[in-house]
């Protein structure tokens, strides 16, 4: 059975399993860590691990210059941290510099 989703709709409300945070850097130096639903390892030798990140978002353009970046995996009971990366507005206060 096909179902039409209204433009914009996805299938899911949310990540299929757990959260990372991914910590970059631009070239100046300024880092930022973004909440992410969407990475998948993708190689064991070497270690990659593919994430996804929106190009709206300001961690995409640190992505861009540096091509780095550092995958973070923490506890469930940390939820209210990977809530408030996830939701910060980087161009204006690094998530990172909120945390100390």
């Amino acid at each position: 059975m096909k179902v039409e989703l209204p433009e914009g709709g996805r299938l899911q409300p949310g990540p299929a399993g757990n959260v990372v945070m991914a910590t970059c850097a631009g070239r100046d130096g300024s880092p930022n860590i973004i909440t992410l639903g969407m990475y998948m390892p993708i190689s064991r030798r070497p270690p990659l691990v593919c994430i996804g990140v929106a190009p709206q978002r300001f961690s995409h353009t640190l992505l861009e210059e540096t091509g780095e970046f550092v995958i973070n995996t923490l506890p469930s009971t940390s939820r209210s941290r990977c809530t408030s990366a996830g939701s910060s507005r980087a161009e204006t206060w690094t998530s990172l510099r909120r945390r100390g």
